[in-house]
């Protein structure tokens, strides 16, 4: 079995954290993206109908809000 951060070590005791345990979490991590793409997408959906403003540098977010606020008819937003 693998060891985890903070856990006992092969005889038992347990041990301080290093690096392998940091790399093997990562290794482990599943993207929220992944796990919750539904409620992502719900928010995403309420954020449109909100006429929400984005203060995001990501344009392809932004330009996927103005589209989803332009199907909900909630007219246009403003992008910071």
């Amino acid at each position: 079995m693998a060891t985890r951060a903070f856990s006992a070590s092969d005889n038992g005791e347990r041990r301080d954290f290093n690096k392998y345990d940091i790399i093997h979490s990562i290794s482990n991590t599943v993207p929220l993206a992944n796990i919750a793409s539904r409620q992502i997408e719900e928010l995403k959906q309420c954020a449109a109908q909100a006429r929400a403003r984005t203060t995001s540098i990501d344009l392809a977010l932004s330009e996927d809000l103005k589209k989803r606020s332009a199907e909900y008819g909630s007219g246009s937003i403003e992008v910071d």
